[in-house]
């Protein structure tokens, strides 16, 4: 448990999420290590996942009043590579539906970044512009 609040400690989004849930990261790293399903037929939900459903489900209009925290988040591996301008289709795909307000299922997540990324110069990535484009549309 210490590793995680040390590890997600360090990033700007998590620390502003915390915040706003208005509960110490270790209350919610303990919440995520107790509710981690024991079903391993089902891919476990990684914290920054955790972390990003919980808040939207428990603070109204959160995304569309941070949306930067929910986009670096997206792909924390690019956020640690200093990318904080583009998502990969990858990374959408699979944070999309965790996110009610963005796609239910992966297939409408799909459906979402072709239009999203329509008439762009790459359809493989999202663009933090257009991510908040659509936030807004969304709310």
């Amino acid at each position: 448990k210490e590793g995680l609040r040390t590890w997600w400690g360090q990033f700007a989004a998590v620390e502003q999420l915390v915040e706003l849930l208005g509960q110490p990261l270790s209350v919610i790293v303990d919440d995520f290590v107790t509710s981690a399903p024991r079903d391993s037929r089902k891919r476990p939900l990684g914290f920054d996942e955790y972390l990003v459903h919980r808040a939207v489900g428990e603070i109204p209009d959160l995304l569309r009043l941070c949306p930067r925290a929910f986009f670096d988040l997206m792909d924390v591996a690019s956020l640690m590579e200093g990318n904080r301008s583009e998502r990969s289709r990858e990374a959408w795909l699979l944070f999309a539906p965790l996110i009610h307000p963005l796609a239910g299922t992966q297939g409408v997540a799909e459906v979402v970044l072709a239009e999203l990324t329509r008439g762009e110069a790459r359809s493989d990535v999202l663009t933090f512009l257009r991510f908040e484009e659509y936030v807004d549309a969304l709310c």
